[in-house]
């Protein structure tokens, strides 16, 4: 499949929120993101093209949320590691719903970023931010995805990021979301907030934290023989 590369940028010393969020997908290691455009997540679509030059990950244009998280839902099946998907921020991931409850039956894994508008109210323009925001949107999908945030710094983000990615890792994980929010130095929604200080990517994001981690058997024998013994059933509530 043949990448279309955009025409080189002037070189710039700022660095924007939206590109520090572009430079952690690409150290998870996300092939793809598969997005239908939203003005909610302008400013990342800008950084994917502009600041890593439309790969790794490589956009893959979409005509309706539900096509681009039917998309990873594939993808992850075929390959057995999980793609991005950005949705544009309520009715964006309103449409994505169901393809995202077909992936979590599925029990596959798909990294998904969404958008929401300033969560300052002061800061938000007249009628089209107001509908583009929310203080609670992954509820309309908690049910059925593994984990949730709705950050609103580039620090917080790249938190969320990574927890949602750890929590999918493999096939049989379910989906993580994680809704960048506006309205913040280094907004990722915003191509004109510039991120201060330096842009280093976590070392998670590079695979040390799972490196380090260490089966134990002996654990799953102890919970085992805990639950047996237990007086009350997992759940149960005294009288």
């Amino acid at each position: 499949m043949e990448n279309e590369r955009p025409l080189a940028s002037p070189k710039q010393n700022e660095i924007w929120g939206s590109d520090a969020i572009a430079a952690l997908l690409r150290a998870l290691d996300i092939p793809y993101i598969a997005l239908n455009p939203g003005a909610s997540f302008r400013g990342l679509h800008d950084s994917l093209v502009n600041y890593l030059g439309n790969e790794r990950p490589q956009l893959l244009l979409c005509l309706h949320e539900e096509s681009a998280v039917a998309i990873a839902h594939g993808y992850a099946k075929a390959s057995g590691h999980m793609m991005g998907v950005a949705l544009h921020s309520n009715v964006g991931l309103m449409h994505a719903t169901m393809a995202i409850f077909n992936a979590w039956c599925d029990r596959v894994p798909m990294l998904i970023l969404g958008a929401t508008g300033p969560w300052d109210a002061a800061r938000r323009r007249p009628w089209i931010d107001w509908i583009h925001t929310s203080s609670d949107q992954g509820a309309l999908v908690r049910d059925y995805t593994k984990w949730d945030n709705q950050p609103a710094s580039v620090p917080a983000a790249y938190e969320a990021l990574l927890r949602a990615a750890l929590a999918q890792g493999r096939i049989g994980r379910g989906c993580g979301a994680a809704s960048l929010g506006g309205g913040a130095p280094g907004d990722p929604r915003r191509p004109r907030r510039a991120h201060r200080g330096r842009l280093e990517i976590p070392r998670r994001a590079r695979g040390e934290a799972a490196s380090k981690r260490v089966d134990r058997p002996q654990s799953g024998r102890l919970v085992s023989h805990r639950s047996s013994s237990a007086r009350r059933a997992a759940g149960d509530v005294p009288a």
